[in-house]
Order: C-alpha cells, then sequence, then structure tokens
C-alpha cells in the first residue's frame, strides 16, 4: 500500500513539474510576443511590469526588472501546474480558452479588485489587442509543449513493448 501511494504521490508531483515547465516555457513564448508588439508601438509598459512597480515602489531599476521575470515566469509556471491537472485530452482551441480565461481573470477581475491595476478594458486599443493575444500565445504554446511531450512519451512506451 505505502509503494502504491508513493508511486501515486510521485507521478503527481512529477505532473505538475511538467506543467509548471510548460508553463514557463509558454510564458517565454509569450513574452517574445509582448517583444514584437512593443517593437510594433502596440504597449507602454508591460502589465507584469506595471504590477511589480504597483507592489515594490521606490525599488531599484535592478530590482523591478528581476522581480517582473521572475513573478511572470512563476506565474506563467503556476497555470501551467493548474493545466496539467484539468482533465481529458486537449486541443489547441482549449489552450487559446484557457489563454483568454487567464487574460480575463486577472485584468479584468482580480488585479482591478486588489486596485493594482484598471481593468484591461479601460487600455488602449492596441494595448488590448497585444494582451490578448500574448495570452493566446500563451495557452496555444502551453497544450503544444503538453500535446509534444504526451507524444514522447507514447512514442518511448510503445518502444518498450
Amino acid at each position: 500500500m505505502d509503494a502504491v501511494l508513493d508511486t501515486k504521490r510521485r507521478e503527481f508531483l512529477s505532473r505538475g513539474l511538467r506543467g509548471a515547465r510548460n508553463g514557463a516555457e509558454a510564458t517565454g513564448a509569450m513574452t517574445a510576443a509582448f517583444a514584437a508588439f512593443d517593437l510594433l508601438g502596440w504597449l507602454g509598459r508591460l502589465p507584469p511590469r506595471q504590477i511589480i512597480e504597483r507592489l515594490l515602489p521606490g525599488s531599484s531599476e535592478h530590482t523591478r526588472r528581476i522581480a517582473t521575470v521572475i513573478s511572470h515566469t512563476g506565474y506563467g509556471a503556476f497555470f501551467g501546474a493548474g493545466y496539467a491537472f484539468l482533465p481529458g485530452r486537449r486541443s489547441t482551441t482549449f489552450g487559446v480558452i484557457f489563454g483568454l480565461a487567464i487574460c480575463a481573470g486577472n485584468y479584468e477581475a482580480l488585479l482591478p479588485a486588489l486596485k493594482i491595476r484598471p481593468p484591461l478594458h479601460a487600455d488602449d486599443r492596441r494595448e488590448i489587442a497585444a494582451m490578448v493575444l500574448a495570452h493566446i500565445v500563451y495557452g496555444v504554446t502551453l497544450q503544444r509543449r503538453i500535446s509534444q511531450r504526451e507524444r514522447s512519451v507514447d512514442l518511448h512506451s510503445d518502444t518498450d513493448s
């Protein structure tokens, strides 16, 4: 019985860590999208940076830069871990919906409720578009990474038989 529980715990932890890794990688893709939108002139200060400036007033530029990267990557990893535990096989469409749900939930509800930033719909249209598209990039990348890794595991298990 203890061996079964240990196996279940390891599987649970492994699934969460794989999801977190996928989420961190998806956050990297999202950050690349942000950079592209910034080059197009669609963004002012990125919302992750706005959040850190609000939470760490008076901190140095170096501290704000590092805190922004760590917190945004950690947040993406957190949602990736949660995504890994959602039931069933998921599609790219599900990834899009997941990314949009994160965007809406955080930028229309949570952050305004905490008075960290105004709701997203109050932003410039180009900034809204950039945020929505970047969260779609996150969701699609997250789903694709999971699908790629699942196929890789399936291929390895087929050769093990």
